[in-house]
């Protein structure tokens, strides 16, 4: 997707005992590589690099080997000749990282690059120090390397990652600079890629988010038709590539459910909620979740808990766009995933997620003036007398969850509920009678809150909330109303640092948009097109800021469970955040 990895030693056997640490010796071992498009492959600070790795590499294997010809690793005579470069000035030569170019390109397309052996690998180009003695290691070390040919003087990185078989059919280059283009991000690369080398399946599987997501951005939604809302022969053939990967290695009792695997179904189960049918998610959901509990719960995946949290998250969205519970056990994770983020950088507030009590990031953001802020605002309290009357209406002990106790409920006095009811028909009030602006992104955020309320007033759910809102200049669903304003954006970039507002206005438009009985092809499409655009924010977001969007997606979820509950007489959410 957006990596390329040189191995220094070969994949350990699957029945190796010690195959768990000889895997994170393998991931340590690897050169990351990060580009956004073919061009930077060429970049000539990139290409040295590598060719440093591949004759260190080379280098490596031929000591271990006995029978080796080469002049400058022959047993015999290599203990007894003097090292060249071993002076203390040598000594001083400065490392490879303090060597790298200073060009904007080179620092922003190498991530994380660590090659083992620098002073070694070093020492190995004052022996041969010409061009032409590099090419004659590269020729004979890496001939037999399907995925290293044509390294060289004109590396192409995405030419050497895996590919499926059959590709004449699908332009997985293309794919693959689409994936890193909306999806990759310096948080990805340092936190996910080594997951993504865990298997072919993994590596590949990407590319069914890449051809989905694509799909809903090519869509035209001035001629919407059955036939143009579809997934197209691309993606319906990656998926088939996908799956076949996937079942080749289900069916081997060691890959099953590893971490590999896992995260394929992740990458699969994605582009499927962008262009699937309901039952095909509710097949692919258990399946995942069968998978999670052979493994011996959340806690026991691999990745240091980012899998654990991807899983939880993927579980949420589908939940909150099919407006459904789900299961306690990743409630209760849920609640102890703590990845704050770092100091000085832009937090993604919305009206459901400030950590510091204030909307910090977006009263320095120009694009969110005044007024769009105060809306914000409106939304953040309503949303928090939602659940504080949810808390005071529960009754019941706290429980110890698998993953500790649930948070303890504050006790209401009558005079504090009525105040909290006085407060959330005031708030509602405010958000209806907002005027309308020729601000697309004022008008985006706009409706959706006014969704969000009418919704909370009425005590229905978004999709029939959404279903029985009235008419507005001419467009009969206020959901179309929200994807034309998003139409109207730039969204390249996910609004920028206003991108918890766009995650929160595609999750609750897409389940607005959610009715099993409606036939309506623009909807369905608009369904489509939001849960792309969500899962696009979650993802660029999930690596640096894993805290903003379980708590942005717990809270949504509590607050569909309030609805659901005083809709239909029955609590589906038992234990609502205490505060968020």
């Amino acid at each position: 997707m957006m990596v390329n990895g040189r191995r220094s030693r070969p994949s350990p056997s699957p029945m190796d005992n010690s195959s768990s640490q000889e895997g994170e010796q393998k991931l340590a071992n690897l050169t990351w590589i990060m580009i956004t498009e073919p061009s930077q492959s060429k970049d000539k600070e990139m290409m040295r690099n590598v060719r440093i790795q591949v004759m260190n590499d080379y280098l490596t294997k031929e000591r271990r080997n006995p029978n080796s010809k080469d002049a400058r690793v022959r047993h015999s005579g290599r203990r007894d000749r003097t090292p060249i470069n071993t002076t203390p000035e040598a000594r001083k030569r400065p490392g490879l990282s303090t060597m790298r170019s200073h060009s904007p390109r080179a620092r922003d397309s190498v991530i994380d690059l660590t090659l083992p052996s620098e002073e070694e690998a070093y020492q190995e180009i004052e022996e041969e120090s010409t061009e032409d003695a590099h090419m004659a290691i590269l020729t004979r070390g890496v001939a037999s390397k399907v995925q290293l040919a044509g390294i060289g003087a004109k590396l192409d990185v995405f030419s050497a990652t895996p590919k499926f078989d059959g590709e004449q059919h699908i332009d997985v280059c293309m794919l693959k600079h689409n994936c890193t283009t909306y999806f990759g991000s310096q948080a990805m690369c340092k936190r996910w890629a080594p997951l993504l080398f865990a298997g072919r399946a993994a590596f590949l599987s990407t590319l069914c988010i890449s051809s989905a997501y694509l799909d809903m951005m090519q869509m035209d939604f001035s001629h919407v038709t059955t036939s143009n809302t579809i997934e197209s022969v691309r993606t319906l053939t990656v998926r088939e590539h996908t799956v076949k990967l996937i079942g080749e290695r289900l069916s081997d009792p060691v890959t099953c459910c590893n971490d590999g695997n896992i995260v394929s179904v992740l990458h699969f189960l994605y582009g499927e909620m962008i262009v699937a049918c309901d039952q095909a998610l509710h097949w692919h959901e258990e399946g995942l979740h069968t998978m999670v509990e052979y493994r011996g719960g959340l806690d026991q995946l691999g990745g240091d808990g980012v899998l654990a949290a991807m899983v939880t998250i993927e579980v949420f969205e589908l939940s909150i766009f099919r407006e459904t519970r789900p299961r306690q056990e990743y409630l209760d994770y849920a609640r102890y995933i703590s990845n704050s983020s770092k100091r000085g950088s832009a937090i993604p507030e919305s009206p459901l997620y400030y950590p510091t009590g204030l909307h910090h990031t977006l009263g320095r953001t120009r694009r969110c003036d005044e007024e769009t802020l105060d809306l914000i605002n409106f939304t953040r309290d309503l949303t928090q007398v939602v659940l504080d009357l949810q808390n005071a209406s529960s009754t019941g002990s706290s429980p110890l969850g698998r993953y500790g106790p649930h948070t303890a409920r504050r006790i209401y006095t009558e005079q504090e509920i009525r105040a909290l009811n006085q407060k959330k028909s005031n708030v509602t009030t405010q958000i209806v009678v907002l005027e309308a602006r020729d601000d697309p992104v004022y008008e985006a955020t706009r409706l959706c809150a006014r969704l969000y309320a009418t919704a909370v007033h009425c005590n229905q759910p978004f999709s029939v909330t959404a279903r029985n809102f009235p008419t507005q200049r001419g467009v009969s669903s206020i959901v179309i109303q929200i994807r034309n304003c998003l139409l109207r954006t730039d969204m390249s970039n996910c609004w920028d640092s206003m991108v918890g507002i766009l995650f929160w206005c595609t999750l609750v438009t897409g389940a607005a948009c959610n009715d099993p009985d409606d036939h309506d092809v623009e909807v369905l499409a608009t369904k489509k097109w939001m849960v792309a655009l969500a899962i696009r924010c979650s993802i660029l977001l999930t690596f640096q800021h894993t805290d903003a969007v379980i708590r942005t997606l717990r809270t949504v979820l509590a607050v569909q469970g309030v609805l659901r509950g005083a809709a239909g007489g029955q609590e589906v959410w038992a234990n609502t955040p205490g505060g968020f």
